[in-house]
């Protein structure tokens, strides 16, 4: 009892400034961000509700959430940009598709059994065809993407506490964050969900690489990227950033993104966490 006292004010230390904010042990109020297959940076801020991309040297934002959803998650299904948002009212999960910046999104239809699930992490696997939900019953919901969003699988996910953030591969590689213990639970395409220790009890963003052989890992603890391999288990450090990290996105040329809690600067880091450039990214007027 005494250890996870500790454990917990520990981590209400390390959350304290960084603009993260805790409900029932799940961050909220954190920006995400995800790099689609042609190359564009998708940030979506959900203090603000805006998703700005970045290319090149140009950013600019080209989507605000409807005011009555709380925006949540950008992910990147292929080249499609997919926004994660949360009815305010209901609860209800929700999910818009960003074409291009000229285009306009388009709500998508969620089956039933997704509207309906308390919704606690998004994410699309790189290739377009999957998208996959968390829910608060500790369940793994897979959408096909290529199959007009209909539900294809239920599966259990091995955690003790309530699924957090999660990430997606190819071939059926999820990674769950549990947000109550420093755990995350590896799903494959076959047999039981396993779980690593990762010694962070707050992740607020994962990033699958894309060669699926480890994880991209930031927590209000550390200033810099953590990598997960998931053959051996072993979390390793990289990066030294001066701002508090909030997301993380891999690359396919092995470089990451790292947007900042506050969404109001994007870092480039190479594949060893080295520091490429920072640039500012807009801000608008917070809601409430």
């Amino acid at each position: 009892m005494r250890s996870s006292m500790i454990r917990s004010l520990i981590v209400l230390l390390a959350v304290a400034g960084t603009g993260v904010a805790l409900r029932a042990g799940l961050p909220t109020a954190v920006p995400s961000v995800t790099v689609a297959a042609d190359g564009r940076v998708a940030i979506l801020n959900p203090l603000t509700g805006l998703l700005t991309i970045a290319s090149g040297t140009t950013v600019e934002t080209v989507w605000r959430a409807p005011f009555d959803f709380r925006a949540s998650r950008v992910t990147a299904a292929g080249s499609t940009l997919l926004a994660f948002c949360v009815s305010k009212e209901r609860a209800e999960p929700a999910l818009w598709r960003v074409r291009s910046a000229k285009a306009s999104a388009e709500r998508l239809t969620l089956p039933d059994d997704v509207r309906k699930q308390i919704v606690t992490g998004a994410a699309a696997s790189p290739d377009g065809r999957s998208l996959y939900f968390v829910t608060a019953r500790r369940t793994l919901l897979r959408l096909g993407l290529d199959q007009g969003l209909q539900l294809v699988a239920d599966r259990p996910i091995l955690l003790d506490g309530t699924p957090g953030v999660v990430a997606a591969g190819n071939a059926g590689l999820v990674v769950v964050a549990d947000a109550e213990s420093p755990f995350v639970s590896v799903v494959g395409p076959k047999g039981p969900s396993r779980r690593i220790s990762i010694d962070q009890p707050i992740v607020t963003s994962m990033s699958v690489a894309p060669d699926s052989r480890f994880v991209l890992i930031v927590t209000p603890a550390f200033r810099g990227v953590l990598r997960l391999d998931l053959a051996s288990g072993r979390v390793s450090r990289m990066g030294a950033l001066k701002f508090a990290p909030g997301a993380v996105a891999a690359a396919p040329d092995g470089s990451m993104w790292v947007v900042d809690a506050g969404a109001s600067q994007l870092a480039r880091l190479d594949a060893s966490g080295n520091v490429l450039n920072v640039q500012p990214l807009p801000r608008g007027p917070t809601r409430s």
